[in-house]
């Protein structure tokens, strides 16, 4: 598994860690899948609580699902989605507020508060899940719109997954954005 982007964050006296990887031996078989993990524990030395989330892209049927940990498919987003394109590594011209919008249009109501409530645990959590699972999604929309249509499968999926170790710097960085408004539009700032 490649990282593409990780990140911790210390709020009062919980740390949250989420990374978002990318299956390697999957790539090998024209498959691509990328998982998020996130996970939360009381500080000093508390147990983590985990949620690990599946994505795999279909480029031929230009889907992704979403996955909870044991398969139970939570969205199935198209790759299609009217996001804007990015032209430049700092994403002056995405508006993530407007990602938002389309994504949970993309997802309906039921999947989107599944997505933030998956662990009783706190809001906070959920922000982080929706925030990184919407990023990875999101940057991979953007990826799957540079390759060329008409090559091979398996050209497709090593461009993609090129495309997506080239942005993960970017996909941090937005992931801080959603997480962070997330958590203010939840009343916790």
């Amino acid at each position: 598994m490649a990282i593409l982007f990780e990140r911790s964050i210390r709020y009062r006296d919980l740390e949250y860690q989420v990374v978002a990887e990318l299956d390697d031996a999957a790539i090998m078989n024209n498959e691509l899948r990328l998982t998020v993990q996130a996970a939360v524990r009381k500080l000093p030395d508390g147990p983590s609580v985990k949620e690990t989330l599946e994505l795999a892209v279909d480029v031929e049927r230009s889907l992704v699902e979403v996955r909870r940990e044991g398969g139970k498919v939570i969205a199935t987003i198209p790759l299609t989605l009217p996001l804007p394109d990015s032209t430049d590594f700092a994403g002056n011209d995405i508006d993530v507020a407007a990602d938002d919008r389309i994504f949970e249009g993309a997802l309906g109501t039921s999947a989107a508060e599944e997505l933030i409530h998956l662990i009783p645990t706190d809001p906070f959590f959920g922000c982080i899940v929706k925030g990184a699972v919407s990023t990875v999604v999101g940057q991979t929309i953007r990826c799957w719109r540079t390759t060329a249509r008409d090559a091979p499968l398996n050209q497709r999926v090593r461009d993609i997954a090129g495309c997506l170790r080239e942005y993960g710097l970017r996909m941090a960085l937005t992931f801080m954005y959603r997480a962070g408004r997330c958590s203010l539009m939840a009343g916790m700032g």
